[in-house]
């Protein structure tokens, strides 16, 4: 059995920036996704000359005023509203390959595709986890409690899980989710109208134990036009999706299944110095017999209102982790 050939070259030569490999890079796995989706996040305009702390803008909604009708002859009333700011962290991310020539003339194989390919993999996985941790971050927790046949649904608002899953999630456990994600966040859905749903494929596979779910799915498959890669189908207005990579199959420490995401709009922001580009290493010190790709950009990732932990005030909170101690 031959050996596994493994190179390891020094950094020599100039390094170029490749802006059409890049787009065909960033285009070619945008739609793959997980939770670093660009339709899941609100974005943050930035560019060049900013610091690596970043401000988001935050505004608290309206008083309500449905109860109190305008007087004929009266005034519009005015009310306050505040503005206040979150912080959110742009970093340096990247990793590179170094081969030689050899490899390419001698090899079996081309080895410059295989390699865009493992790059584009580890980017992908890297935003997601970044975008996955700050999803998670939530204060905002739900834990699946009583039977299957009787379920209750533990929310709490402190940041933490408040005690152990008895039971596999099912589909009441999304209703509830959504219910109480609109009803008492009042999270704002997303322009399409729906709240998104990250779900790993165990409980994908529960849910699908509810008969109006495979039902609503079926029919989804019909009435929808555009999906985006990973999504299964919409379920009392909600769109699901399947992540098995950021979330777990149990939840928690028990043997019970499986860990989801619901979520409103402007829930995580995406910040951006230098966008992820594909870098090429010349190497022209050995006149292009040592050569390197590389992914490199600077961004970061930031739950909107991480500071309101045990508050359920109106369009803050706008995000519930399902799972377990």
């Amino acid at each position: 059995m031959a050996a596994i050939m493994q190179f390891t070259i020094a950094n020599r030569g100039g390094n170029l920036s490749v802006p059409k490999l890049s787009r065909d890079f960033l285009m070619e796995r945008a739609a793959k996704m997980g939770f670093a989706n660009p339709r899941f996040l609100a974005r943050a305009d930035l560019g060049p000359g900013e610091s690596k702390t970043l401000y988001i803008d935050r505004f608290t909604q309206l008083v309500d005023t449905s109860t109190v009708p305008l007087v004929e002859g009266g005034n519009v009333p005015y009310t306050d509203f505040t503005i206040d700011r979150e912080t959110l962290l742009v970093d340096t991310y990247g990793i590179g390959v170094q081969f030689t020539e050899d490899v390419e003339v001698y090899g079996t194989m081309k080895i410059s595709p295989r390699i865009r390919e493992l790059l584009g993999i580890n980017w992908r996985r890297v935003q997601d986890t970044l975008a996955a941790n700050q999803f998670k971050a939530t204060p905002v927790r739900m834990v699946p409690q009583g039977t299957a046949a009787a379920p209750t649904f533990n929310f709490t608002l402190t940041g933490a899980f408040a005690g152990a899953a008895t039971r596999d999630v099912q589909a009441e456990d999304l209703i509830e989710a959504r219910a109480y994600l609109s009803s008492v966040l009042h999270a704002e859905p997303f322009p399409d109208g729906y709240y998104y749903v990250i779900a790993h494929g165990s409980a994908i596979a529960k849910f699908r134990r509810s008969t109006t779910f495979r039902e609503d799915m079926r029919a989804s498959q019909f009435v929808r036009q555009a999906f985006i890669e990973g999504e299964i189908g919409v379920y009392e207005g909600c769109r699901i999706f399947e992540d098995n990579y950021q979330l777990t199959r149990v939840l928690g420490t028990t043997t019970n299944q499986g860990e989801f995401v619901i979520f409103g709009r402007d829930t995580v922001f995406y910040g951006e110095i230098t966008a992820p580009e594909v870098r090429f290493n010349r190497g022209e010190a050995s006149f292009n017999l040592n050569k390197a790709l590389a992914w490199v950009g600077r961004y970061g990732y930031q739950l909107a209102w991480a500071d309101q932990t045990g508050a359920a005030t109106a369009g803050r909170n706008t995000g519930i982790y399902v799972g377990s101690t």
